[in-house]
């Protein structure tokens, strides 16, 4: 078997381990190896398979050293999506913070005219860390929102539960614990049935120390209360009530601000001329769905069909 393969099958074990709170001592040992001797034969193929496994072992292990180091390889301008992530959340922790934060603004302005919902929330899912971590609430939650809009068009639960504890612990800075706590208890839930279970630093310290504040300020009781009836939730019914009670308090009834990120999507798509399965194939979603979302478009424009569509979006520069 060749270095490549061998390398990717442990960072892939390796990965699934950490996430799951499951570790092994005797792959993660093996992992470190191979990347040695990757880095040694310069081996970029294989460089690129393990990268991010590695940097999150040595974020598990505190080692931001080891983490930065396996990022030096990298054109992050041209790398994966899953390196850049991985990469910047490791620039914060080294203290890098505006680094990290000018190539997250950098990689959401590339995504922007791409169909990736994966790679968008991903993205989406940092910016909002990064904006919490900086006191920026109001920006954190429009970014962690957006990444849940993402993230359910996959859909990609391990991306969705991860927006629904971000979500949580900004209902906390909001002073809205009964939110938190109900959403705390969907994504423990869901990450229970998925075998999902660990978030990693940054966020994951933030988010903790977010929740006990939430507990102590409801009671112990109360905020079991409401974990427990979160918990009942499907991850989709989670998903929906974060966005609805997101909407409820900042979206308006009407007009182009009405619009969730996936709306704006589909409206930009049918104002370019794409039919509904043409839509559907770049967001990887049902021609249903487009369906329901383009309605929902016309509904809150006002408008009546494409071609009123795309005039609006000339009148306003948006294509």
């Amino acid at each position: 078997t060749d270095h490549a393969t061998v390398g990717m099958a442990t960072s892939i074990l390796v990965r699934a381990q950490i996430l799951a709170d499951d570790r092994d001592r005797d792959e993660e040992d093996a992992l470190r190896s191979l990347w040695a001797r990757a880095l040694a034969a310069n081996d970029g193929s294989s460089m690129m398979f393990m990268v991010g496994p590695v940097a999150q072992l040595a974020r598990a292990d505190g080692d931001l050293a080891m983490a930065r180091q396996a990022f030096e390889k990298f054109d992050l301008a041209m790398a994966p999506i899953d390196i850049v992530e991985a990469a910047v959340a490791t620039m914060w922790m080294c203290g890098a913070a505006n680094e990290a934060s000018a190539i997250i603004d950098q990689t959401l302005a590339t995504l922007a005219d791409t169909p990736s919902s994966r790679s968008k929330a991903l993205i989406e899912h940092r910016a909002a860390v990064f904006a919490m971590l900086r006191g920026d609430v109001e920006g954190a939650e429009a970014a962690a929102h957006r990444a849940l809009e993402y993230s359910r068009i996959g859909p990609w639960p391990a991306q969705t539960i991860a927006a629904l504890e971000l979500i949580a612990a900004i209902n906390v800075h909001r002073g809205w614990d009964t939110a938190a706590a109900r959403l705390v208890g969907a994504a423990a839930a869901a990450r229970e049935l998925t075998g999902v279970r660990m978030s990693l630093d940054p966020e994951h310290t933030a988010i903790r120390d977010a929740l006990t504040t939430a507990r102590e300020r409801l009671g112990e009781g109360e905020f079991e209360h409401e974990a427990s009836a979160g918990a009942a939730l499907t991850l989709d019914e989670a998903t929906e009530y974060a966005l609805r009670m997101h909407g409820e308090r900042r979206r308006p009834n009407f007009g182009w601000d009405a619009l969730t990120p996936t709306e704006r999507q589909v409206a930009e798509f049918a104002a370019q001329g794409l039919t509904n399965p043409q839509i559907a194939e770049r967001l990887l979603m049902g021609r249903e769905t487009v369906k329901t979302h383009l309605s929902s478009v016309y509904t809150k424009t006002g408008l009546a069909n494409r071609t009123q569509l795309a005039a609006e979006f000339l009148r306003l520069g948006a294509t």
